[in-house]
């Protein structure tokens, strides 16, 4: 099944969790939802020059993979959807590579478009924003 294919699966099928007592995570629409908008997100970022350039050791595929499962694990506890996040934080991951304002705001702008792409209501993600933001 080609990427482009799985994505519209997943896009389809995957279950958005309509009970607020349930955590955001998987109000936004758990794993499924999660790494389709990982996919999206850096891809955008990998898109633009500008921000590709902070990220040249992700065009290896490996190291890309390992990133992507990085994220899902940093944004599933910033969600509620796990309760302890084992790695670095994204401040320290960032703080030496010279990130301008400029280019932050761009990277947010990639951010919040690829986020809309998977439609989660809006409540969900006005706090996915702020809570990783």
């Amino acid at each position: 099944m080609s990427a482009k294919s799985f994505r519209n699966v997943v896009e389809e099928s995957a279950s958005v969790v309509t009970d607020e007592n349930a955590s955001l995570y998987d109000q936004l629409g758990g794993d499924p939802k999660m790494k389709l908008f990982i996919d999206y997100f850096l891809d955008g970022i990998m898109a633009d020059q500008e921000l590709a350039c902070y990220h040249q050791k992700f065009k290896d595929p490996h190291q890309m993979e390992i990133l992507k499962f990085k994220l899902l694990n940093f944004f599933k506890w910033k969600l509620d959807g796990a309760p302890f996040y084992i790695g670095t934080p994204m401040y320290e991951a960032h703080k030496n590579l010279g990130i301008t304002d400029e280019v932050f705001d761009a990277a947010s702008a990639v951010f919040t478009s690829q986020l809309r792409r998977i439609k989660p209501k809006m409540k969900v993600f006005r706090e996915f924003v702020q809570r990783v933001g």
